[in-house]
């Protein structure tokens, strides 16, 4: 009994004398939302590259919010701190975790978020993301990278959903041959979190300067990816520009909402590529 007293007593000492500012404990968590015509590709397990496709009257624009928690105010300030163009975003950016004093980052894994109780209970799921690839065309395709006016890569962060249409989708071949796919769902936009420990900051390089985003007690980031047309330019033909970037005939989908008149507006959100890397 004095034994296992004395060991009960030893454990809490330890407890109590480790390091406020351990390395294991999360801080921030920094935020990527994706919006508009760019394609998410998966098959390099190192790393996922997210292109910005060079799409006509479509605007590329990066955007970096700090979220401070307002305890008093129970909700968050929003504050920008920074913006980049087209004319920053044609170059190849990384996104990856630093560490600060000279300590060592704990490794990081490239996760896709799927839940355990299936897509249709879970909104986060990354399936509700549309794979052409896989959902589509059930094959690796042929990718032509000069579509592309840049690219994001990251080697790191949580792949999820986190906005789920309200319209139901199906695809319709554009030969007149009248073909219909199976798909028949919603479809989501995706996005990715990447979780800081006090010690850690995520680094975006290829920018003139390096963007860093500190882990902060209180502070969340949130980067919204946006490459959209003007509001009145929005519709479900722009899905066809991903045609654009393919480098092989294939037969060519339109998304239909599945209603009895027809088609409806739309806007155009990414698509992922779940087989193809980029170089």
């Amino acid at each position: 009994m004095k034994q296992l007293l004395y060991c009960l007593f030893l454990l809490i000492s330890l407890f109590l004398i480790a390091p406020t500012g351990s390395s294991n404990l999360k801080v921030s968590t920094v935020t990527f939302e994706f919006d508009g015509m760019m394609g998410l590709f998966m098959g390099n397990p190192r790393k996922v590259s997210v292109g910005i496709i060079d799409a006509h009257h479509h605007t590329p624009e990066l955007v970096v919010y700090k979220l401070i928690e307002d305890k008093r105010a129970g909700k968050n300030q929003t504050r920008e701190i920074a913006r980049f163009t087209e004319r920053e975003l044609k170059t190849t950016l990384t996104v990856s975790v630093d560490s600060v004093n000279n300590e060592v980052a704990a490794n990081r894994k490239l996760e896709r978020y799927f839940g355990l109780k299936g897509r249709e209970n879970d909104s986060k799921d990354f399936g509700w993301t549309l794979d052409i690839e896989n959902d589509l065309y059930g094959r690796r395709l042929k990718v032509k990278e000069k579509g592309f006016l840049g690219k994001i890569e990251f080697n790191t962060g949580l792949f999820y959903t986190y906005q789920i249409s309200k319209e139901k989708y199906k695809f319709v071949a554009t030969d007149g041959s009248d073909k219909v796919l199976t798909f028949r769902r919603q479809i989501g936009k995706p996005a990715a979190r990447i979780d800081l420990d006090s010690n850690q900051e995520v680094l975006i390089s290829g920018f003139s300067q390096e963007l860093r985003l500190k882990a902060e007690a209180g502070i969340n980031y949130l980067v919204t990816v946006h490459n959209l047309p003007p509001e009145d330019q929005a519709n479900l033909n722009h899905f066809l520009m991903y045609y654009d970037i393919i480098d092989e005939d294939v037969t060519k989908y339109e998304p239909v909402v599945v209603k009895t008149t027809g088609t409806a507006g739309g806007v155009c959100p990414p698509r992922v590529f779940g087989s193809s890397p980029l170089n």
